[in-house]
């Protein structure tokens, strides 16, 4: 299996706080409606929570909206 090629997929980070709470597709219309981006593009969003422990990851993965789950040291 090979590793995927970053190199040309574009980041987007979300500032201020986020609800964790939220689904895929909760992100999804983040995306949209807050970040005038597309989902489906084929990019990586970042969202992080108020105390900045958490970050979620949402992306497009074999014809779906995909998230994970990071924490962060302290």
């Amino acid at each position: 299996m090979m590793a995927p090629d970053f190199s040309r997929v574009a980041v987007y980070v979300r500032p201020g706080r986020t609800d964790m709470r939220k689904a895929a597709n909760g992100f999804s219309i983040l995306a949209v409606k807050h970040m005038e981006l597309d989902p489906l593009s084929g990019a990586v969003f970042l969202f992080c929570n108020r105390e900045r422990r958490l970050v979620k990851a949402l992306y497009w993965a074999r014809h779906r909206v995909r998230s994970a789950v990071a924490c962060t040291a302290k």
